[in-house]
């Protein structure tokens, strides 16, 4: 009678520590991640300068109003950049899943090869000067054959404001 009852309290705490590891388990597998906050370009401010934050482009859609930063990212919009006075066409490449986005996957590519079979892609960028019209920054390139990355520098870049509808950052 007594292994009966150390018996069934067994497979009770067996079947409640089960449940409970598949209930947990439920919450760390769907719970995704989201790091991305967003900065309009009319709040650009100096206290800004020296942040790390990536390029958002203008947008062409006459919609004005977005309501959270995926609608703002539910487009990919084109837009030039002056890297040592060159200009180039870059497009947004937004990586936003259904249940995750995060800032470090956020890049602008180059519409156009910048040699044979060979894209740029815009990354992270510290603001280091704003003035009326544009904003001045320290940008990191990566020059990529397909996904290969081939090269990786840091140039300083300019961008005319009214080309950009706001910035993205990393939220702590």
């Amino acid at each position: 009678m007594a292994s009966n009852n150390l018996l069934t309290r067994l497979r009770n705490f067996r079947a409640l520590f089960l449940s409970s590891l598949l209930f947990c388990s439920h919450f760390a597998f769907s719970q995704g991640a989201w790091d991305i906050d967003y900065l309009p370009i009319d709040s650009v401010s100096s206290k800004d300068i020296g942040k790390e934050f990536r390029l958002d482009l203008k947008t062409n859609n006459p919609i004005k109003q977005f309501n959270s930063i995926r609608a703002r990212l539910s487009m990919f919009d084109t837009g030039f950049i002056y890297i040592n006075d060159t200009s180039v066409e870059l497009r947004e490449n937004w990586k936003i899943y259904v249940d995750h986005g995060v800032c470090s996957e956020q890049f602008l590519v180059s519409v156009k090869e910048i040699s044979p079979g060979i894209k740029l892609y815009l990354g992270n960028s510290v603001i280091k000067d704003i003035t009326i019209d544009s904003i001045f920054l320290l940008s990191d390139l990566e020059f990529r054959k397909k996904e290969l990355v081939i090269e990786k520098r840091t140039e300083a870049i300019g961008i005319k404001k009214n080309s950009l509808s706001g910035l993205l950052y990393r939220r702590e």
